[in-house]
């Protein structure tokens, strides 16, 4: 594998997951919260079922449960916030937490914060929980928690952020869950989802971070998500996805990376996407994607990475591209692109990994290519090219 090129993804779930995690030069935003204490005076009344979370999952087994079960309201419980006379945040993660989520919890109805994730909780996700109508973030990643993802949760209208990544979820996508209108991140990535995108989740204009790679969701991308118009975010990739990219998609004004890599897509790259100014990284290889390269996304010149490989493109590289000044690895390899290499493509001078290989380019090498003096690796084997290896290269070291 090649300096800064993330791999083409095959071969099991198990090694491609492992790939990802080793290659992938993506800002996966994950809200962390320190592990807080507080004096429990006026939340007398939640002590009952705070001791319901405690012994449902093992509390005595964990890690710190200093002050829980104590009779003294001036005492802190570990991870705990009484504010208001009233339980607003539990922050437990990475706790030794062995068990279950209590369903009574639904009680709760004044918690903020529920942070749970990197423990060892198992069972499913109680319906029940939908009377949880403070609640605003939810962490639960990192658990063992099966079953479906609960269609009442639509209720939660303060739900701002829901992190539910690698669990062992199945089922769908709940389209009720498009009544969480003030969701900005929602991340249920490697675990078993099924079923299509909900179109109904173009509600949710907040959202900001989208995660849902490494499932086996199946059908087409919903024009209607071009509402989203304040995602910034949007990880699709290794799933089961087909049909044409939206050209739709254009009027997602925010958006800075986009991964739809490995999923089952055709048709042509949407010249109308040229509109994303603000974009930094696309990945759409390993689909069965074809046509030609547009011109018109010369205009995206902040997009620093760009793999297009293992599909089927055809046509000539456009000089224009000569104007993305900000791409830093850029691969092309696996199409049946053809045409010279553009001298002009010299402007490029960011590049720092360029992948041409098994395509049917001919002509020579540019000798303007020299001024790429930040290249570490470039592959144009297996083409039709000739002549020598330019002189002015040797400034590329």
């Amino acid at each position: 594998m090649a300096l800064g090129e993330p791999t083409h993804l095959v071969g099991s779930k198990s090694t491609r997951l492992s790939l990802l995690l080793q290659i992938v030069p993506v800002v996966v935003v994950l809200f962390t919260c320190s592990a807080a204490s507080a004096s429990m005076c006026g939340c007398e009344h939640r002590y009952a079922l705070l001791m319901n979370l405690y012994t449902a999952t093992n509390g005595a087994g964990w890690y710190n449960k200093a002050g829980w079960n104590s009779a003294n309201c001036s005492t802190d419980w570990f991870g705990v916030t009484c504010s208001g006379a009233d339980v607003t945040s539990v922050v437990l993660n990475e706790n030794n937490l062995v068990g279950t989520l209590p369903a009574s919890w639904w009680n709760m109805t004044n918690l903020q914060v529920l942070t749970l994730y990197l423990n060892t909780l198992a069972g499913s996700l109680p319906p029940q929980w939908s009377n949880m109508s403070g609640l605003q973030e939810l962490y639960l990643y990192n658990n063992k928690i099966t079953g479906t993802l609960p269609a009442a949760w639509g209720s939660m209208k303060q739900l701002q952020r829901i992190e539910l990544e690698i669990n062992l979820f199945s089922g769908t996508l709940p389209t009720e869950w498009s009544s969480m209108t003030a969701l900005r991140t929602l991340a249920v990535y490697l675990n078993k989802l099924t079923g299509t995108l909900p179109s109904s989740y173009s509600t949710m204009t907040d959202m900001e971070n989208l995660q849902l790679y490494f499932n086996t969701l199946t059908g087409t991308l919903p024009d209607s998500w071009s509402s989203m118009t304040r995602l910034q975010l949007l990880l699709l990739n290794s799933n089961n996805l087909s049909g044409t990219l939206p050209s739709l998609w254009s009027n997602m004004p925010s958006l800075q990376q986009l991964r739809l890599d490995d999923n089952s897509f055709t048709g042509t790259l949407p010249a109308t996407w040229q509109s994303w100014s603000g974009m930094m990284y696309i990945s759409l290889r390993g689909n069965s994607l074809n046509g030609t390269i547009p011109a018109s996304w010369s205009t995206m010149t902040v997009l620093s990475y760009l793999y297009l490989s293992y599909n089927s493109f055809s046509g000539s590289l456009p000089s224009s591209w000569s104007n993305m000044i900000a791409m830093q690895n850029l691969n092309l390899q696996s199409n049946s692109l053809s045409g010279s290499l553009p001298s002009s493509w010299s402007s490029m001078t960011a590049l720092q990994t360029l992948y041409l290989s098994i395509n049917r380019f001919t002509g020579s090498l540019p000798s303007s290519w020299s001024s790429m003096t930040l290249m570490v690796d470039l592959d144009a084997s297996v083409n039709s090219l000739s002549g020598t290896l330019p002189a002015s290269w040797q400034s590329m070291t």
